[in-house]
C-alpha cells in the first residue's frame, strides 16, 4: 500500500512545469543576469579609466622632467606660453603646457612662474589630468 501511494505521489509531480512557472523563472534569471552584467560593465569602465589616468600621470611626469631641465628664461617657459602637442611622445594623448607669472615679471630680479600641464584624450575636450609646478628665479629662502 505504501508503494502505491509513492507511485501516485510521483505521478502527480511528473506532469512538468506550467507556462507561468517558466515565464517567472525566465524573468527572475534575466533580472539577475542584467544586474551582474551592469556590475561587470562598471568594473571594466573603472579599469579603463584607471589605465588612462596612469598613462596621463606618466606623460605629465615626463613633461615635468623636461621642464626641470630647461633654464628659467627658456622661450617655452615664457609668460603667456600656451602650447598643445598632439600625440605627445607617440602616446595617443595630447599635452598642453601653460605658463604664467605668479609673482614678479621679466624685468624683476626675483620671480615665480606657474607651469600647468594638462593631458587630454584627442576625442575629449576635458583633461584627464591637470597638474602644476612652480619655478622660481633668484629666490632666497630663510633669513
Amino acid at each position: 500500500m505504501k508503494y502505491l501511494n509513492t507511485i501516485k505521489l510521483f505521478e502527480k509531480f511528473k506532469r512538468g512545469y506550467t507556462l507561468v512557472e517558466l515565464i517567472i523563472t525566465i524573468v527572475i534569471a534575466s533580472i539577475i543576469i542584467t544586474s551582474v552584467a551592469m556590475g561587470y560593465r562598471q568594473i571594466v569602465e573603472a579599469i579603463v579609466r584607471s589605465g588612462e589616468f596612469s598613462k596621463a600621470i606618466n606623460l605629465s611626469e615626463r613633461e615635468f622632467s623636461i621642464i626641470n631641465s630647461l633654464p628659467y628664461n627658456d622661450s617655452t617657459l615664457a609668460n603667456g606660453y600656451d602650447n598643445t602637442t598632439t600625440n605627445y611622445a607617440n602616446s595617443g594623448y595630447d599635452l598642453r603646457r601653460r605658463v604664467n607669472y605668479v609673482k614678479g615679471n621679466d624685468s624683476m630680479p626675483q620671480s615665480l612662474k606657474r607651469i600647468i600641464v594638462d593631458v587630454y584624450k584627442p576625442s575629449n575636450p576635458n583633461p584627464i589630468l591637470e597638474v602644476a609646478t612652480y619655478r622660481a628665479n633668484n629666490v632666497t629662502y630663510g633669513p
